[in-house]
């Protein structure tokens, strides 16, 4: 892993049947929102146990790397202040897991890795795990089996 890696779990009892996304740091913990946060900062050993046994977390990185997009979330995983479907994309303070893992990478380098054309300005919308996870910025570079 490094700086930048999208981290990504596909739906099921583990993620609330929504999927879950988190973003590497510099220091390779991982930041996240997550509803036991609100905005979380956790070792990969620690945050794997959020998932249980056989389920799968795919590394997803985008091609020329995104550290910046690591550094602003360590920077910022402690103003999300609720674990909140907000919608409005420039609210960091009400936040959910892949809205802000969206923000890491808008913020950092102005790129919208949900493939949508937003902007932090876009009328309000929801974004969802699994349209980070097909981004076309983003590449599959391994996965971790969560073993107990």
């Amino acid at each position: 892993m490094k700086a930048g890696d999208v981290l990504y779990s596909k739906k099921s009892l583990s993620t609330y049947f929504v999927g879950h996304v988190a973003i590497v740091g510099k220091s390779l913990n991982v930041h996240h929102a997550h509803p036991n946060g609100p905005g979380r900062t956790d070792t990969i050993d620690h945050y794997v146990n959020f998932f249980a046994e056989g389920d799968t977390i795919s590394i997803l990185r985008r091609g020329d790397g995104g550290t910046e997009a690591g550094v602003w979330a360590k920077n910022h995983i402690n103003d999300i202040e609720k674990y909140y479907f907000n919608m409005d994309l420039d609210n960091v303070k009400l936040n959910y897991c892949s809205k802000f893992v969206w923000q890491a990478y808008i913020y950092a380098y102005n790129i919208d890795i949900s493939d949508r054309n937003l902007t932090l300005k876009s009328r309000a919308t929801h974004i969802y795990p699994d349209q980070i996870r097909d981004s076309s910025k983003l590449s599959l570079q391994g996965s971790i089996k969560v073993k107990k």
